[in-house]
């Protein structure tokens, strides 16, 4: 997939001139012709008025040569591809050039195979150019919001979004390391080659800013209207799980560059407050978000009454199953879901005496639950803390599971840890412990190896200023700088580079 090379000739001999021309234009796909011109001056000029991607050039030539007028261009914000044309007795001219930035040089008389083959070489190198600079520039605007690149490399093409989410959208992806089944960083990517061979695309995989998000960017000449259909049909029969429901999320298309960013963070909008919860869906941004407010459900507000200061087993349990029952009849989304949520919660530790300070909040109570009735238990376990239902016998027991699981993480976390590592370890699944890590020490398991992870990696800072990046994400047990970077930062407030740097000024 792409758009056409633009190619420039310059070259005082019209024959030559034209020869390439018709070469390039008959026999050649992927490139475009877009002028001759006699000398270098005319050259120069015509690579400052319209930009092309490859220039092949004389080097002797009246008024201005070859190797001036590519030291001018050399000085222009958008420099091209040169291919130098020269006789055996300009081959030293043609050497020397190469310092210049020139890619290549043919030699005349011009062998027809010797070209194509030159332009073919170019076309793989130029485009895997392009498609490195493009995907920069999109994970600029997904993690910073906006382009720190040169994002030039985008004009011209249609892009549409298409974010994969497994389970609910999990806020705060760099606030808490991954500990889970990653779903996510293991997918299996190699059908995408396919896909784009099929539908004459480039699709860029970029983990998402969220925990549990991956955002495919589909680049494409057309505005894939017609396309995109079985682009998503290739998607949802490759990205299917058992392990956790998955929603699709389309973006509107567009080849408008400057409005990327706000279509991004629409989309994601989007994916909030129309993702069901605990069911697989495909959705497709049509601007049809809704924008009035988001208030507690009434229904949920009337059972919320109904709940004494007092409450037993029985009532909570009924409470919860009428609350879980609703929900899943209205299908709730996200928002909806995490303002119930919170009302609560809210609700129930002001009718409580219990004096409760560690307890899921609405964010983590969604994010360990990945359906209705994982939902369902995890919020029957913290309404029995709020109103002290627990009995002594299986708290005496939880804390002794978390113990453990506490000694594994403090001796383990530089190591890579799974959720599973959990469930075989302790005979417990991932969502039961971080349940009860989270009520004894007010921190999820992810986040306690997170805070252990990040303190060894600034006493490796400190202490081993030789270190690069990778080698301290290494050893504090990070997957990879970037990540580690990201994570630095949220924690710190200033990346890894500068946290070293202010350290050993203020030494």
């Amino acid at each position: 997939m792409n758009n056409k090379i633009k190619v420039l000739i310059v070259e005082d001999e019209p024959m030559i001139a034209r020869g390439i021309e018709t070469m390039i234009s008959q026999y050649s796909n992927g490139f475009k012709v877009i002028g001759i011109c006699r000398n270098g001056l005319e050259g120069l000029e015509k690579i400052k008025a319209a930009f092309p991607n490859l220039v092949f050039t004389d080097i002797r030539m009246p008024v201005m040569d070859g190797l001036d007028m590519i030291k001018g261009a050399n000085q222009l914000e958008q420099v091209p591809h040169f291919i130098i044309l020269t006789g055996y007795e300009e081959f030293t001219y043609a050497q020397s050039a190469l310092h210049l930035g020139v890619k290549n040089y043919l030699l005349k008389p011009l062998e027809f195979d010797s070209l194509l083959n030159t332009l073919n070489d170019f076309k793989k190198s130029y485009y895997a150019e392009i498609r490195q600079h493009q995907n920069k520039c999109i994970r600029d605007l997904i993690y910073n919001g906006n382009f720190i690149s040169n994002s030039s490399v985008l004009d011209g093409y249609y892009i549409t979004f298409l974010f994969i989410y497994y389970g609910f959208v999990i806020d705060n992806t760099y606030d808490e390391l991954n500990i889970s089944r990653e779903l996510v960083k293991n997918l299996d990517l190699s059908f995408i080659a396919d896909i784009e061979k099929q539908q004459n695309i480039w699709i860029y995989c970029n983990k998402g800013r969220h925990y549990n998000e991956c955002i495919f960017t589909i680049v494409s000449c057309s505005d894939l209207k017609c396309t995109l259909s079985p682009i998503i049909t290739a998607f949802q029969s490759h990205i299917e799980t058992t392990e956790s429901y998955r929603n699709i999320v389309v973006s509107k298309t567009t080849n408008n560059i400057s409005t990327l960013s706000t279509i991004m963070n629409e989309c994601c909008v989007y994916a909030l407050s129309t993702i069901p919860f605990g069911v697989s869906k495909t959705m497709i941004d049509k601007n049809q978000v809704n924008t009035d407010p988001i208030f507690v459900s009434l229904e949920v507000q009337q059972l919320c009454q109904q709940i004494p200061s007092k409450a037993t087993k029985e009532i909570v349990e009924s409470f919860c199953i009428k609350t879980i029952d609703w929900w899943r009849t209205k299908q709730i989304a996200q928002f909806q879901l995490h303002n119930d949520l919170r009302y609560i919660l809210s609700q129930m530790l002001q009718k409580s005496s219990t004096l409760l300070t560690s307890y899921l909040s609405a964010t983590e109570m969604i994010s360990i639950s990945d359906n209705f009735d994982a939902l369902y238990d995890n919020l029957l376990h913290s309404l029995y803390l709020i109103f002290n239902l627990s009995d002594q016998t299986q708290k005496k027991d939880s804390l002794a599971i978390v113990q453990r699981v506490k000694k594994y993480l403090d001796q383990n976390y530089t190591q890579p840890i799974t959720y599973k590592d959990f469930y075989e370890l302790f005979g417990y699944n991932e969502k039961y412990i971080s349940l009860l890590f989270k009520t004894e020490y007010n921190i999820s398991p992810s986040k306690y190896v997170s805070k252990l992870r990040i303190e060894l990696s600034k006493q490796l800072l400190m202490e081993h200023p030789q270190m690069t990046l990778k080698e301290v994400a290494e050893l504090s047990g990070f997957a990879d700088s970037f990540y580690f970077s990201r994570v630095f930062k949220v924690s710190e407030g200033v990346s890894p580079s500068n946290f070293q740097k202010n350290y050993f000024q203020n030494y």
